[in-house]
């Protein structure tokens, strides 16, 4: 069945060009029929995921049907009107993000426009016939954007997302954390707290919602050891890739590297070692049974929920710097050229490389083995089929879709600095590890900046 994702814009005049996207159209413009309130209209192009036609005016309103080869589906409604909203650019940002609204039959006079963000009025900064400067409202949440003008109101062919790059805690100029040397493994609570592995401190920091910082376990005084006990009591010695994962009861698992080890820590920050006599362990991922998976440079090793810990076979070694997701019963890891994304099954030891990736430096987005990747790493999972990492070297977030096997760009960061903004305003000086809160919010090291930032995606 053919699927309509958008159309744009949802009113306007006669003439005025509509684009439909989605999927299972057909390449053939006559075996696409188009009728909005049951007027038929003139397909000018059409591509199994792109349809463009010119409103044909005199239609009132209605819904937009589409007919592909006696296939129906129903579209939105459409307004017959001057007023329209062909596009918004960006169509994501924080409060306070400037967005440029494309489309016809606005006031030339600004404050005759009125622009509501899910119905909340926006500041109209300058205005054309054709195009609004506005300023999104303080209280921005994310939903429709409306323009009213001359009695007439026309709606975003999408949502304006509430998105972007807010800084945590930390900073440039700030001294509550110590990332900058060698970066930092985090994890992120039921509760939205952020724990912040400082490996050079061999020491974890707790991280509150609302930025506030805290010794969770270790020595204040940054003092190596190899001690149990509750929270400042204990001593830890981490190495350059130790790293950390979270369990559904929020009981932290650490890589002790130099002590081989890995530590327990529970919720109330009691500290006790849980596996011992690894060798050389980095990176770790947790399965939804609680089971763990720690990688070396060339092997793995399987810590059960007793402690126990077993060789991997099959498994060919990975990148140690960058933290492996597991999704069902398969470990996502990256290769040790950093160019590829492998896919190792823990059920059937099965090993296949390049799952993702050409082999070739870049950061080309589309098919998954088609797509380009520069050291992917902080690999996450958001339980609904996006699989997100961080494109370190280009400063980027990319998703993979793991429905369709399509790779796109989130968010990127063209400029190094130190801002927070919109998906693609925000900059960040570097990126280390990643982690996912239940509600989909992601947290990023930023070594470079001292800073954890957090990216809201809705």
């Amino acid at each position: 069945m053919p699927v309509i994702e958008s159309v744009t814009p949802l009113s306007g005049p006669s003439g005025a060009e509509m684009t439909i996207l989605g999927l299972n159209f057909s390449a053939h413009t006559d075996e696409n029929k188009i009728t909005i309130n049951g007027k038929s209209t003139v397909v000018l192009t059409a591509t199994p995921f792109k349809i463009t036609l010119n409103i044909p005016g005199g239609t009132g309103d209605g819904k937009i049907i589409l007919n592909v080869n006696d296939q129906i589906v129903q579209g939105p409604d459409f307004k017959d009107q001057s007023l329209g909203i062909s596009k918004m650019t960006p169509d994501n940002g924080l409060a306070g993000t400037q967005v440029t609204i494309t489309g016809t039959g606005f006031s030339a006079t600004a404050a005759a426009n009125t622009v509501t963000f899910n119905g909340i009025t926006a500041q109209v900064v300058s205005a054309t016939a054709t195009s609004l400067v506005v300023i999104t409202p303080p209280a921005l949440t994310s939903g429709p954007v409306k323009v009213i003008n001359a009695g007439q109101s026309a709606l975003s062919p999408v949502n304006f997302n509430r998105a972007g790059v807010m800084t945590l805690a930390g900073g440039p100029n700030q001294t509550g954390l110590d990332i900058r040397e060698r970066g930092a493994s985090i994890a992120v609570d039921s509760h939205g707290n952020v724990f912040v592995m400082e490996v050079s401190n061999h020491v974890i920091k707790k991280i509150t919602p609302q930025g506030v910082i805290s010794v969770f376990a270790g020595s204040p005084a940054k003092e190596a050891g190899n001690q149990n006990g509750t929270g400042t009591a204990a001593r830890f010695n981490f190495s350059f890739n130790s790293g950390m994962v979270i369990d559904k009861q929020d009981i932290l698992y650490v890589v002790d590297g130099f002590n081989q080890s890995i530590r327990k820590i529970t919720p109330a920050g009691v500290v006790n070692t849980y596996a011992v006599n690894l060798n050389g362990p980095s990176k770790v991922a947790i399965d939804d049974d609680g089971v763990l998976y720690v990688l070396t440079q060339y092997s793995m090793t399987k810590v059960d929920k007793s402690g126990v810990r077993s060789a991997v076979r099959g498994f060919y070694g990975g990148n140690e710097q960058a933290r492996p997701v597991i999704i069902g019963s398969y470990l996502y890891y990256t290769d040790n050229d950093n160019l590829y994304i492998n896919r190792f099954g823990l059920v059937d030891e099965s090993n296949l490389r390049g799952w993702a990736g050409n082999g070739e430096f870049g950061n080309s987005d589309g098919p998954k083995n088609q797509s380009m990747l520069v050291s992917p790493k902080g690999f996450i999972y958001d339980g609904k089929g996006n699989f997100y990492f961080s494109d370190g070297f280009a400063q980027k977030t990319r998703k993979l879709n793991m429905t369709l096997n399509e790779l796109n760009t989130v968010s990127t960061q063209s400029d190094r600095g130190f801002k927070d903004g919109g998906l693609n305003e925000a900059a960040f000086s570097s990126r280390d590890d990643m982690a996912i809160d239940g509600e989909g919010n992601i947290y990023i090291v930023d070594p470079g900046n001292n800073a954890i930032r957090k990216m809201f995606l809705k």
